[in-house]
């Protein structure tokens, strides 16, 4: 992970500010923080995922944001929490990414993402949380800015 989170905190160093690109990172959760997601979701956290909370807490993509840990708010606990509640999200599935409602971007237990669709079961992706997240970076980059590196 840690070339894909290289490629992305360039990303986010050359495009700060940008009119038309925007990726930006959160604060790097805690210690502290992991471990009450961990202590309010009763899972063990992939390490990718863990390595994700250090280094970003949370992540925004043109507008598309990948849950974690924002100052004070575990929102991915509160997303995870009402997915379960509401639409009978799977206990071995935490949801980073929502994808407009309709289905959701999860990393399973064993560090595999997952598209979910609630009421439609899950289907497994071929790409890792780090090669996911820098394949966003640069389709943003491409479609907004024309160049990607």
């Amino acid at each position: 992970m840690t070339d894909q989170f290289d490629r992305i905190r360039g990303y986010i160093e050359r495009y700060d500010g940008d009119d038309y690109v925007s990726i930006e990172s959160g604060t790097p959760a805690s210690d502290g923080q992991i471990a009450a997601i961990v202590d309010a979701m009763n899972v063990t956290l992939p390490q990718d995922y863990r390595d994700f909370l250090s280094e970003f807490g949370t992540l925004e993509i043109g507008g598309i944001e990948v849950a974690g840990a924002a100052e004070g708010h575990l929102e991915v606990v509160s997303m995870r929490d009402e997915l379960m509640t509401q639409h009978s999200l799977p206990g071995d599935l935490i949801p980073v990414i929502n994808e407009d409602g309709d289905s959701f971007v999860c990393i399973d237990l064993e560090g595999q993402l997952v598209r979910w669709q609630p009421g439609g079961g899950s289907f497994g992706m071929d790409e890792s949380l780090g090669d996911y997240l820098v394949r966003l970076c640069e389709e943003l980059i491409e479609d907004e800015a024309g160049d990607v590196e």
